[in-house]
């Protein structure tokens, strides 16, 4: 079964992609006018194979019909602005997150010291 991923490429930012996105050169990413892109590539997979195509979004209507509607819906995904779904968190403007993983397996050390007892092996 071949599988087609879409990635947005060669960004434009500021006056720059305001001025391509109303020219119709490129299209704006997550419905931001102030970063835009031109290309796109397409990365099929088949088996064990993966083979990458870069090309311009005005290229996108000259595509094989399988590929080309894969490619549209992934558009229109990579186009669309998103909705703010957190209250505290603006996705407009970067933002600082983290995440604190304390379970006994995610240390380094792959779980060998996290008994209560010490071991009286040293390690070091």
């Amino acid at each position: 079964m071949t599988k087609y991923y879409t990635r947005a490429c060669n960004f434009y930012y500021g006056t720059n992609a305001k001025f391509l996105i109303k020219k119709k050169i490129a299209l704006p990413l997550c419905g931001n006018q102030n970063i835009a892109f031109d290309k796109l590539e397409i990365i099929t997979r088949n088996n064990k194979k993966a083979l990458s195509k870069i090309i311009n979004i005005n290229q996108v209507k000259s595509l094989n019909t399988s590929i080309k509607k894969k490619v549209r819906e992934d558009l229109k995904k990579i186009v669309i602005k998103r909705k703010n779904f957190l209250k505290n968190i603006n996705f407009i403007e970067p933002s600082i997150m983290g995440i604190l993983n304390l379970t006994p397996d995610s240390f380094s050390d792959g779980g060998k010291f996290n008994k209560r007892k010490k071991s009286s092996k040293s390690y070091f």
